[in-house]
């Protein structure tokens, strides 16, 4: 028996234009059923972040390009 437990994925949005070229999942099926799905705007989290904190490593960049050039 067909395991029907893989539907799901027809649902995530990252893979749907794959399921469409496919012939799984029809594409107008797919932007009403997108357009369906509850508006969870006003029960998000939101985060901030303080961008100014975070700080680069320069030497690291730096190795990683010396480490690229040249190679194949």
């Amino acid at each position: 028996m067909l395991d029907m437990n893989w539907k799901w994925k027809l649902k995530d949005k990252r893979t749907q234009g794959r399921y469409v070229e496919k012939g799984l999942l029809d594409k107008a099926k797919a932007e009403t059923d997108l357009k369906n799905l509850p508006d969870l705007t006003a029960s998000a989290t939101w985060v901030e972040i303080d961008m100014e904190d975070v700080q680069v490593d320069d030497a690291a960049d730096a190795e990683t390009s010396d480490d690229s050039e040249g190679t194949l």
